[in-house]
């Protein structure tokens, strides 16, 4: 994954791999492809995702029709502002997001070119999780151990 800092007006630099995924969150990639090209090769897919958070006050659309494609060994990066729905999306994908307050209100994430992961239940998510998928959040220094090598870490969650 290569990590590219946005310039002052929020774009990336012209020569380096970037896609729009939502107007507030961006998707940098490790190779420079056109999103359509992926769609029948990817890995994973998310396909018009839209998110709300549901309270007694009403709702919030946190994700609205967000489309990634991942293909197989690539790795993505997305980077927004706090608030920008980036870790809605990685919980949405892992299966992880609390319901209530949120609710899938439309769209798809198929893993492996079959699966919908809005369709399975956590005793089937638990066999892809760590394994197949899995996110490192915005808050990595709470997750790592700085005593150890980041690489050694890495490692080490791949393994288990």
């Amino acid at each position: 994954m290569v990590n590219y800092p946005l310039s002052r007006t929020g774009s990336p630099p012209k020569d380096k791999p970037y896609k729009s995924v939502s107007r507030h969150f961006r998707c940098v990639s490790s190779t420079p492809t056109i999103l359509e090209e992926r769609a029948t090769s990817s890995l994973l897919q998310v396909r018009n995702l839209t998110v709300d958070y549901v309270s007694i006050d009403g709702s919030v659309r946190v994700l609205e029709d967000v489309s990634i494609s991942v293909g197989m060994g690539e790795v993505i990066g997305i980077v927004g502002e706090s608030g920008s729905g980036k870790t809605t999306l990685g919980l949405s994908i892992l299966g992880l997001l609390d319901r209530p307050p949120a609710k899938v209100r439309r769209g798809e994430i198929i893993f492996d070119g079959e699966t919908d992961l809005l369709k399975l239940d956590d005793h089937q998510f638990e066999k892809l999780r760590g394994g197949h998928l899995s996110i490192v959040l915005q808050e990595s220094v709470e997750a790592l151990n700085p005593v150890y090598k980041v690489g050694f870490q890495l490692l080490e969650a791949l393994e288990a």
